[in-house]
């Protein structure tokens, strides 16, 4: 069977374009894990600020609310930030996550809802109640990560 040297270049064009497609998913997969790791490192982040706060360590009560609203922001559609094929390389998530998506979705909404309470107790000013929401906020955090996030 004879090829013309069209169809040849088509199926090595072909060819390099498949290649490339796979190329630009493996580095859209890294940067979702990339982007994953700031957005949880952000959580973190405002979830310390915000203790050193409700603990008295920092006087600043004027920017607790700020803290929780970022962490309801950041918590909103965590599932999204662990799509299908994310789970390699350096990231601390278990392969649970991915698993059992239904169960983390589950822990991932819990979380959510944590989160909108602890945001609705700094929006009401009552110190107990911001007390309160926090530590369940934080049970919920810790929680995830015990079933989700590997220890290093």
């Amino acid at each position: 069977m004879r090829y013309s040297s069209l169809t040849l270049a088509c199926a090595m064009l072909f060819g390099a374009t498949q290649a490339y497609a796979e190329e630009l998913s493996q580095e859209a997969t890294e940067g979702y894990i990339k982007y994953r790791e700031n957005v949880m490192e952000s959580a973190s982040g405002n979830m310390g600020a915000a203790a050193q706060i409700i603990s008295g360590k920092v006087a600043l009560p004027d920017r607790l609310a700020m803290h929780a609203q970022a962490l309801q922001a950041l918590m909103t559609d965590l599932p999204m930030l662990f799509p299908a094929g994310s789970d390699f390389g350096e990231t601390d998530a278990k392969t649970s996550v991915w698993e059992n998506a239904d169960k983390f979705a589950l822990a991932a909404e819990t979380a959510l809802g944590k989160a909108k309470a602890f945001n609705d107790a700094v929006a009401g000013g009552d110190a107990g109640a911001v007390a309160a929401s926090f530590k369940e906020l934080g049970g919920a955090c810790k929680g995830c990560h015990k079933e989700f996030k590997a220890k290093h």
